[in-house]
């Protein structure tokens, strides 16, 4: 699928780690499921930890973590492989938020990827947000030496900045 994606020019691939289950929906797909492929209903129990009643689900919203970070994992090896981007290209507008946008389109492609791996990744997402949302250009706060009072910037995420802007606008990161 990601190699014939990328055979359409497709722009990007966007994906989770699963169905998501609840209510009336999932009552009518495992009522299809149980009538058609009876086979799967003990693999998505296991999945979603519930079993099967025809009148409730009492299971999960989604299946397992381990099971999606096992299915992220493989799609984020395939999306490198062929060289594909797993997220949507961004809008980079051309006035003082330019420096702003590239970074935190970085650092939030970054938190996605944590996320999806089922790694910590709330901080860097959260300031990739402040980045986006700056009044000022994030180079000229570099230049004063305040990257410390974005809200969420540690010292790794203002190493990462330090690393990813230019001090001259017209450059690009």
């Amino acid at each position: 699928m990601v190699k014939n994606t990328k055979e359409v020019e497709a722009d990007y691939i966007l994906f989770g780690g699963g169905m998501t289950m609840r209510d009336a929906q999932a009552k009518w797909f495992l009522k299809h499921l149980k009538e058609n492929y009876q086979e799967f209903v003990e693999g998505y129990e296991g999945l979603y930890q519930f079993r099967y009643n025809p009148d409730s689900y009492e299971g999960t919203y989604e299946p397992k973590r381990s099971y999606a970070v096992k299915i992220h994992k493989k799609l984020f090896a395939l999306c490198e492989k062929y060289k594909i981007p797993y997220r949507i290209k961004r809008f980079i507008p051309e006035d003082f938020r330019r420096e702003n946008y590239l970074v935190a389109g970085k650092l939030l492609n970054e938190a996605y990827r944590l996320q999806m791996l089922g790694k910590a990744w709330s901080n860097i997402h959260w300031a990739g947000q402040n980045i986006q949302n700056l009044k000022e250009s994030i180079v000229d706060i570099a230049k004063r030496g305040e990257l410390h009072k974005i809200r969420n910037v540690n010292d790794e995420i203002e190493s990462f900045i330090k690393e990813n802007v230019t001090l001259y606008p017209s450059c690009v990161v």
